[in-house]
């Protein structure tokens, strides 16, 4: 993965492409070289690598997914993960890029004139969209822990969250979830349990919030709400292209970057001018 190894550069390490898309405008693109190596289990293993063998310049950034929740971090230094679940997460409680969403794709709705209405249009999308995506963030930290392993990237938001205030249909989710484990089996009375847990979580819910799920929510309750028919990855598509280098520098990830840099010399966030080359994985 590393054979174009250059001494002289900055290897940044990505999972995939679409975290390469968010960043890409934040980055020193001159000095900084993008691979890509298609998971968060291979870049943290390139950066190991990379250590073992005293390459210099090599680091990468992972989705922090359930990290010191779950999953333990990797021992290396030069392995950096997400504030937030994933960096679509990030870009999404960011605030400005749903807004501009929101400006942009408000005037398909009935509220294309009135402010006001954009207004309660963010506000009530926004918290309905949190609220569902935070439900299956923790139906799937719960089945980590439980050695159930669930497959949940094709969740079924539509027939699992029902009537204006999207609640849980408990049916409906008992028939779903089973299906959905790879590992140990699920029965009805754990659906129970993780329901109750999940209304009582001291977690917050942006932190077990995935990206996508987030961006398929406000999807499917823009539409439902508002009659804003957007399909999930335009929002996410809109809302990465608002994200900035004034939003990145707010971030943990950002400052523990910046210290990296600090301490090796390396260039990695970018300055006014910067272009930028990659290299594949």
């Amino acid at each position: 993965m590393l054979r174009n190894y250059d001494a002289e550069a900055t290897i940044l390490v990505l999972e995939g492409d679409s975290d390469a898309h968010t960043l890409k405008h934040c980055l020193a693109r001159d000095v900084v070289k993008l691979v890509i190596a298609n998971g968060k289990k291979e870049v943290i293993e390139a950066v190991e690598f990379s250590d073992e063998q005293s390459l210099s310049g090599v680091l990468g950034v992972v989705d922090a997914d359930f990290v010191d929740l779950v999953e333990e971090r990797s021992s290396s230094a030069n392995v950096f993960y997400t504030d937030l679940y994933d960096l679509d997460a990030m870009v999404f409680f960011a605030g400005t890029p749903i807004d501009r969403c929101i400006e942009a794709f408000g005037k398909y709705s009935d509220l294309k004139e009135e402010s006001d209405g954009r207004e309660s249009l963010s506000s009530e999308v926004r918290e309905s969209a949190v609220a569902m995506a935070a439900q299956v963030g923790f139906f799937r930290m719960y089945s980590m822990q439980g050695g159930h392993h669930m497959t949940l990237d094709r969740f079924p938001f539509e027939t699992i969250f029902s009537g204006s205030d999207y609640e849980v249909d408990v049916r409906t989710l008992k028939d779903v979830l089973p299906r959905k484990c790879t590992g140990i089996a699920i029965c009805e009375s754990d659906v129970d349990e993780w329901i109750d847990r999940s209304s009582n979580e001291a977690i917050p819910v942006a932190r077990v919030s995935q990206g996508h799920d987030l961006f398929k929510c406000i999807s499917y309750v823009a539409k439902n709400k508002w009659g804003i028919a957007v399909k999930a990855e335009t929002w996410e598509g809109v809302a990465r292209s608002h994200w900035n280098m004034r939003l990145l520098s707010e971030t943990s990830l950002f400052s523990q970057v910046s210290a990296w840099v600090q301490t090796f010399g390396y260039s990695v966030w970018r300055a006014d001018g910067h272009t930028g080359s990659d290299i594949s994985s």
